[in-house]
């Protein structure tokens, strides 16, 4: 049986060690840290979902690489923020301001949510580290369904009346 691709590379971990083999050996955010800086207290990892969806489990891959291969000398967490399309996980983060003991797994919404208005945060306002994956959204119906076209409203329901639903899944 072929694994997907997200799978497959969070399962190697090959990507996600290097980038944090990256950020566990490069300098702070603040000048007045040294150039050899590294953790000193649990580091969290902030997840913007909750417990059980795919952000978290990426997060929760994280975690077990970063004590596994021992990138860091500390303990880390990941804290589950869900709430307001990430938004409450954001305003976390940015509460702990150039402070490399926080990261945070977010998702496109980074910059959709700008985008149609949800929230004014965007990539801008924080340090965006890797792209680990990329979700392809596709809207499909059923062969048989009366909906054929992406057109809402009475057109895409069909004489039947029909209404639209709508279901998110992962490869996990």
């Amino acid at each position: 049986m072929q694994q997907s691709g997200i799978k497959r590379g969070i399962s190697s971990g090959k990507t996600i060690a290097l980038i944090l083999a990256i950020w566990a050996s490069s300098p702070g955010h603040g000048a007045a840290q040294s150039q050899t800086w590294s953790p000193e207290k649990n580091v969290e990892i902030i997840v913007g979902a909750g417990a059980g969806a795919a952000a978290d489990a990426t997060a929760r891959a994280i975690q077990r690489i970063m004590q596994e291969k021992k990138l860091i000398p500390v303990a880390s967490s990941v804290v589950n923020k869900p709430g307001g399309g990430y938004a409450l996980s954001w305003v976390y983060l940015n509460n702990h301001a150039r402070d490399a003991h926080y990261l945070a797994i977010t998702t496109l919404a980074l910059l959709t949510n700008a985008i149609t208005g949800v929230n004014p945060l965007t990539y801008t306002d924080v340090t965006p580290l890797a792209q680990l994956f990329t979700d392809y959204v596709v809207i499909a119906v059923r062969a048989d369904s009366p909906i054929k076209t992406g057109r809402p409203g009475r057109e895409a329901q069909g004489e039947s009346g029909v209404r639209e639903h709508c279901a998110g899944g992962g490869p996990w």
